[in-house]
């Protein structure tokens, strides 16, 4: 059956962050919990609102079935890196750096990230300024 939710392309300035890790430590008043990135919170309201937006600019409504992303993070390139390498090898992780986009859509354009059935992540090097570049699309049942 062909989707009637045609996909959603929501482009991110900024440098992308990844979703990073848990940090846990003790307090007389019980265990704490942060992240070990202290960009992520920002990074991750850039994508929700971009997302937002374009979700209002199309007149859409949140997805409630299986959803499938596309996403490309383009990375600072080093001024001493030659031209002809694409491939970011470096950090962050792209596991990490998609778990922080993924979750940026959550309650945006789809309900609950356990709604993505299918994850295509690509880590680049910026040819100009960073961003990330995400194509959101309801999978066909």
């Amino acid at each position: 059956m062909p989707s009637k939710w045609p996909a959603l392309q929501v482009v991110v300035p900024g440098i992308p962050r990844p979703k990073g890790s848990l940090k846990v430590w003790e307090t007389a008043n019980g265990p704490v919990v942060t992240h070990d990135n202290v960009n992520l919170k920002d990074w991750m309201e850039d994508v929700a609102w971009s997302a937002q937006d374009e979700m209002q600019k199309h007149r859409r409504q949140r997805l409630q079935g299986p959803v499938a992303l596309v996403v490309t993070f383009y990375l600072p390139r080093p001024k001493s890196l030659a031209k002809s390498v694409l491939s970011h090898i470096k950090k962050p992780d792209l596991d990490k750096l998609a778990r922080g986009a993924n979750d940026a859509l959550t309650g945006v354009v789809f309900e609950d990230d356990r709604q993505v059935v299918e994850i295509h992540c690509y880590k680049r090097y910026a040819v100009g300024e960073p961003m990330t570049v995400m194509t959101i699309s309801e999978v066909e049942v």
